[in-house]
């Protein structure tokens, strides 16, 4: 019983982010994922090795238009992700932390700022609560639009799910908008 308790232990220790995958940006690994609502339709996405912010952008509380973000992230030395990139940091289940609903983990139904709780497997947080976030990837109505991921903190749990998603002209602003970074390398030192 001890040695499959030691094992169930490295397993979840493995599982989780570790110390040295506490860095401000999450390395999320190439391969295929599967990807969109279930309840829609999922597709198999094949993606490149990408880095992605594991918190949201600090510099205001939203706001952001689509051109605010991508500046941002400029800025920054880094780019916006994609809609599938951020859906795959996010963890593709249905809330970040997994299938159960759970009001303490999000920053849902009016409650504003970061939850710590609200984690992806990854390691980035709030990506189902606090700030809906801008990618890079055009909506459908054509490159006026862009393609916002997430809930924010006016929308009920049920709207803070990682299939969350809306098409936004650019010009858009509003105080629910925020960003969320990627970059194809690893960051560098001091950066």
């Amino acid at each position: 019983a001890g040695l499959l308790a030691a094992g169930a232990a490295l397993w979840a220790a493995s599982a989780s982010p570790s110390a040295a995958d506490a860095g401000p940006m999450a390395r999320i690994g190439g391969g295929t994922y599967m990807l969109g609502d279930p309840r829609i339709g999922r597709r198999a996405v094949a993606l490149d090795e990408f880095w992605i912010d594991r918190a949201e952008a600090p510099a205001k509380a939203g706001g952001y238009s689509y051109s605010d973000a991508l500046s941002y992230c400029l800025k920054q030395g880094k780019r916006l992700p994609s809609e599938d990139e951020w859906e795959a940091a996010a963890g593709t289940r249905l809330f970040p932390w997994g299938e159960d609903a759970d009001a303490g983990r999000a920053a849902c139904e009016g409650r504003r700022g970061p939850n710590p709780r609200d984690l992806s497997p990854s390691g980035c947080r709030d990506m189902s609560g606090n700030l809906a976030e801008w990618t890079s990837s055009p909506g459908r109505r054509g490159d006026g639009t862009r393609v916002v991921r997430g809930g924010n903190w006016e929308r009920s749990l049920e709207g803070c799910t990682v299939w969350s998603r809306e098409e936004l002209p650019v010009s858009r602003r509003a105080p629910t908008l925020g960003v969320r970074c990627a970059a194809r390398a690893p960051p560098r030192e001091g950066h």
